[in-house]
C-alpha cells in the first residue's frame, strides 16, 4: 500500500471518517494537511496530522529535531520517561538538533515504540516513525513505520 494511501486511511480512522468513501482526496505530506471531497462539498479542510519524521543516512536513522519528545520538569511521568528512554539509546542526541540512533539500536528502539505505544499514553504521532516515500525501511523498523 502506498505511503499516501496509508496515511489517508489512517487520517479516516483516527477521525473516525470510516463511512465517507472519498470522490476523491488531496494529501500532503509537506503541509500535513487532508482534504476529502464527496458529493462536491469539501470535508475535513486542514486536517493536521504527524508522525515522528526520520531519514536514513549512512546506516544512522535520524529522527527529526521538532518530532522528539520533551523533558519537562514536573511533566507527565511517562512522556518524561519516554523522552529519556530514547536518549539513553541514541548515539548522539543535542538540543536543537536531530537525534542519531545507528543500526546496533534499531531493535531496541522498534520494541521501545511499540511498548509505549501499546501503553495508551501516546499517540500514534508520537511512536510512528515517518520515512520518505524513497526510502528504503529497514525490515526491524518496519512495525513501527508509517507503511510497510
Amino acid at each position: 500500500m502506498p505511503n499516501g494511501s496509508f496515511q489517508l486511511l489512517r487520517v479516516r480512522q483516527d477521525l473516525n471518517l470510516r463511512h465517507l468513501e472519498p470522490e476523491s482526496s488531496a494529501l500532503s505530506t509537506e503541509l500535513r494537511t487532508l482534504t476529502i471531497i464527496k458529493d462536491n462539498i469539501n470535508y475535513g479542510v486542514k486536517i493536521f496530522w504527524y508522525f515522528m519524521r526520520v531519514t536514513l543516512q549512512d546506516d544512522i536513522l535520524l529522527v527529526n529535531q521538532e518530532d522528539l519528545p520533551s523533558y519537562k520538569k514536573g511533566g507527565s511521568t511517562v512522556r518524561n520517561s519516554y523522552f529519556w528512554a530514547l536518549k539513553s539509546i541514541a548515539c548522539y542526541t543535542s538540543r536543537d538538533k536531530d537525534w542519531e540512533f545507528d543500526s546496533e539500536v534499531w531493535l531496541a528502539l522498534a520494541r521501545m515504540l511499540l511498548s509505549f505505544a501499546q501503553s495508551g499514553y501516546l499517540g500514534d504521532n508520537e511512536t510512528i516513525l515517518e520515512f520518505n516515500q524513497d526510502t528504503p525501511i529497514p525490515e526491524v523498523l518496519r512495525s513501527v513505520s508509517t507503511w510497510l
